[in-house]
């Protein structure tokens, strides 16, 4: 501790010893030479002579970094550790040499660095901060980063309102540590600042956090410092609800917890209405389920632990015998207030779904049956909200179904005017879809029609389906308004003609349905309606050419139907045989094969009740070679029935053979037993047996089980020992010929056929296995 006392009193000429004397003689002979200073300085053992003769070097050579930085290194080291406090004196004199210095080397970062970290080591802030300033100031904006390190390490101890500001000039010289600078001045309760920097962070797109944190997380970590403010006041609670309204502009998302933490922040403050207010807000603002529950669940706590509150101390003042009528109606007026915050959940449930989307139909009517029936006001205000609000071009499906449920409320308490005003209105809404018109249409209809008025339901009716001007409209063209294409709407128009109709007008009846035909609108079901309104008003030829008309108008497939029951019609009444003809070949005409079968055998049914049986037969041989494979099967089951019945069994022989030759493989073997039944009854077995061997061989026996239970029947009943051992010769023969097939199929698909040899046991290789012998086979010696 008494060394540099020392070596300030010594430092003098009585330091040169008489073995420093060659190196005093060459420093006289080259005072400028750094080399002689060098050499001296080695020479030197105590740290006092080393001291000495670099001072006097430093005075000779005044711009030699090299000798400055060695002789500050050693002054600190003769300091350092010393109280800064009680040798304040030294410390300041080694400033003095550091200022020396840098007075003739003030371009030298790292002197500048050295003399700052020993300035570190002292107690005058003021004096460190302002040495680091001049350091900035003096030294080139490319060197700064070789102080700053430092200057932050200061920062860092002493903190506060110095610390704030040396990171806020940071963050000029270093931009991208605003991260850094905004932990720092969140840690120093710099609430100002920090909000500037933390409004930079949220305007740049670009940043991305260091810590991995996002701007959300950011955010609320602000929020939190905002809100654990010690000792807030009005202008901080003002700095609170403009950060947190700000955010919620942010953050859309998150905006349900954002205003819980706004609410929690007034309560802590005790300003509970403030509060109350605010969840209010958000409860009528936030647009998500999420969001509201989280405001709702706050709340609904908020209010029930001030009821307990307000019971706790209601209780408190009962068993202090003192007046608690003030506690007893505040409590009243929270609990009515908390019972109308449950019943409304519901309603501001609705008003979220509304806010996503105000054109929500289903939410609307949703709406509507969450009142009391009782309460008509707010039901009728609802239903003229939601027309008000709706866009019927941006509306999902149904938007009739509120202008028609709002008429019915004026209907059913007997306002009918106001009911029909509110349908005229609902008739001019440019709706989305024309259907909805209609429905609107068909409800005033309707509604006249429950008053007994069928003439005003027509004169509605009328009106609706008035054409404009413009003939050439296209019901699904979108471009145009729905109002100018309802006219071609076949709901509306049926309805229409189901009314008129009824009223049993039967030219006006006519006069629609032909109006239906000239739009070009009418439908298979039409057509076949205004045939049979004509058929029941005994105008029978007037409905056939109506059926001329559908046929005309629809094409196959559609057109199959009114043919069928046309022809149907058509027979009934007995028309000319020619005629008749002409229908069933214009009819088959054009006909596609798969649906041609029934029209053929009507066709062929007609023919042979009128006595032309064999022009019947022609018929359904022309069939059978022009319907399709699935149809040949039953039409050959309609030649063999009636040549059966017409021209006997035996009649049946060709076509029996025709038949199994043309149907699919499915039906041959219900074909021959067919066939083999017919030569059973002509007692011929001979051809029975050859038409059962063929059909046996077409399937192996085990897929064939009908046909050889048929044959074995058969053999029982009209053969003898050598016929039956034929046919178990027959079924032999096709066991072997489909074992062989499915045989060479295995052996195909990478399966090895067993040898003719003995069968050898997997387990024991040496011992041949025994074939199992069936003991119901039959002995016969074939």
């Amino acid at each position: 501790m008494s060394e540099p006392k020392l070596v300030r009193e010594k430092m003098g000429l009585e330091l040169i010893e008489e073995n420093d004397l060659p190196y005093e003689y060459q420093i006289l002979e080259g005072p400028n030479n750094l080399t002689n200073w060098l050499r001296y300085y080695w020479h030197k053992d105590s740290i006092v002579g080393k001291l000495f003769v670099l001072q006097r070097a430093c005075d000779h050579l005044k711009r030699s970094y090299k000798l400055w930085i060695m002789y500050l290194e050693h002054r600190v080291e003769l300091v350092e550790g010393l109280n800064p406090v009680h040798y304040k004196e030294e410390y300041l004199k080694v400033n003095k040499e550091f200022e020396k210095s840098l007075y003739l080397l003030n371009k030298m970062p790292l002197l500048w660095l050295k003399y700052l970290q020993f300035l570190n080591l002292q107690t005058d802030v003021t004096l460190i901060r302002r040495k680091y300033t001049e350091a900035l100031r003096t030294l080139p904006l490319t060197q700064h980063h070789i102080i700053w390190p430092s200057y932050l390490e200061f920062a860092d101890k002493v903190g506060g309102l110095t610390g704030c500001k040396v990171y806020l000039k940071y963050l000029i010289f270093n931009p991208d540590e605003i991260e850094l600078v905004l932990n720092r001045l969140i840690q120093w309760k710099d609430i100002p600042n920090s909000l500037i920097v933390f409004q930079k962070i949220l305007d740049d797109p670009s940043f991305v956090s260091k810590e991995g944190k996002s701007p959300l997380e950011l955010w609320l970590e602000y929020l939190d410092l905002l809100i654990s403010f010690k000792k807030p006041n009005k202008s901080h609670d003002i700095t609170v609800e403009t950060f947190t309204r700000n955010g919620m502009k942010l953050f859309t998302d998150q905006q349900g917890k954002i205003y819980v933490k706004l609410a929690t922040y007034f309560i802590k403050r005790r300003l509970y209405e403030k509060s109350r207010s605010i969840l209010e807000e958000g409860l009528i603002t936030v647009k998500t389920i999420k969001d509201f529950t989280v405001i709702y669940d706050s709340y609904a706590e908020f209010e029930e632990s001030y009821i307990n509150k307000l019971v706790e101390q209601i209780q408190h003042k009962e068993e202090s015998n003192e007046d608690a009528s003030h506690l007893n109606n505040e409590l009243d007026l929270k609990l009515a207030r908390f019972e109308k915050l449950m019943d409304r959940r519901p309603f501001l449930i609705s008003d979220i779904k509304l806010r996503q989307d105000s054109n929500n139909v289903d939410e609307w009517l949703h709406r509507i049956t969450l009142f009391n029936p009782e309460n008509l006001g707010d039901i009728l205000n609802t239903y003229v909200k939601a027309i008000t609000t709706i866009e019927p071009y941006e509306s999902s499906e149904g938007l009739s179904k509120i202008w028609i449920q709002y008429s019915k409320i004026y209907e059913d308490n007997g306002d009918l005017n106001t009911a029909r005003t509110i349908l005229d209105k609902a008739v001019k809404v440019p709706f989305k879809e024309p259907e909805e018109l209609v429905n609107i249409w068909l409800e005033w209809s309707e509604l006249e029609l429950r008053q007994d008025d069928i003439e005003k339901a027509l004169k509605v009716l009328e009106v609706a389906t008035k054409s404009p001007l413009k003939s050439k409209i296209d019901y699904k063209d979108v471009h145009l308004p729905v109002q100018a294409r309802i006219h071609k709407s076949i709901k509306l128009w049926s309805f229409y003609l189901d009314l008129v109709e009824s009223s049993g007008d039967i030219q006006e009846t006519c006069r629609i349905y032909d109006r239906v035909f000239e739009l070009k609108i009418a439908t298979p079901m039409i057509v076949v309606n205004y045939a049979n309104f004509l058929e029941e008003n005994q105008r029978f030829e007037e409905s056939f050419k109506i059926y001329e008309r559908g046929i005309g108008i629809f094409s196959y497939p559609t057109v199959f139907e009114i043919w069928n029951i046309y022809l149907t019609k058509a027979l009934k009444r007995n028309l000319n045989v020619e005629r008749i003809r002409d229908l069933f070949e214009h009819a088959l005409d054009e006909c596609p094969d798969n649906l041609s079968k029934s029209i053929y055998i009507l066709y062929a049914n007609f023919e042979i009740e009128n006595g032309l049986t064999q022009k019947g037969f022609k018929i359904l041989q022309k069939a059978i070679n022009r319907v399709s494979k699935e149809s040949i099967p039953d039409l050959y089951q309609v030649l063999i029935s009636q040549t059966q019945k017409f021209n006997g069994l035996i009649a049946t022989r060709p076509i029996f053979e025709s038949a199994i030759e043309k149907v699919p493989e499915t039906h041959t073997i219900d074909l021959v037993l067919q066939f083999a039944t017919v030569e059973t009854e002509l007692k011929e077995f001979n051809r029975v047996r050859e038409l059962l061997k063929y059909g046996g061989l077409l399937k192996s026996p085990l897929k064939n089980v009908k046909l050889w239970e048929f044959w074995n029947d058969f053999e029982i009943q009209n053969g003898n020992k050598d016929t039956f051992k034929d046919m178990l010769r027959v079924k032999r023969e096709a066991m072997d010929q489909f074992n062989t097939d499915i045989l060479n199929s295995s052996e195909s698909i990478g399966f090895v056929k067993s040898s003719t040899g003995p069968k050898v046991s997997s387990i024991n290789a040496s011992e041949p296995v025994q074939e199992e012998q069936n003991p119901d086979a039959i002995d016969l010696d074939i």
